[in-house]
């Protein structure tokens, strides 16, 4: 239940924009109902209708493996976001994709 409010307030907090970022927030906790077969359609339906691609993150990749390509193994970045939660999400998107986990080493920083 915990997990579920903070997606909440991620979707909240940035109406527009960040779906994908608390549609990926669950399943970077672990949340058991996207992995669980047993749990209710429902659930199971959400989890699968946002699964394929997430519109922002998409982007990121095309920009960082672009980047890449350009510059070489000589390439580095930050990106500045607004929420501490964000900054976890996107180090959770890196290490989970492919492509990036290959080209990136990724780490959550912010400030308190």
């Amino acid at each position: 239940l915990e997990q579920w409010y903070e997606a909440l307030r991620i979707l909240v907090a940035s109406w527009e924009e960040n779906q994908e970022a608390a549609v990926l927030f669950l399943k970077m906790m672990d949340c058991p109902s996207h992995q669980d077969p047993d749990h209710s359609l429902p659930l199971r339906a959400f989890f699968d209708e946002y699964q394929p691609t997430f519109g922002k993150l998409e982007q990121l990749k095309e920009v960082l493996l672009h980047k890449a390509a350009v510059h070489g193994s000589e390439f580095r970045g930050i990106v500045f976001v607004q929420q501490r939660v964000t900054a976890h999400i996107l180090h959770y998107f890196v290490s989970q994709d492919e492509d990036l986990a290959r080209l990136f080493q990724s780490a959550p920083l912010y400030a308190v």
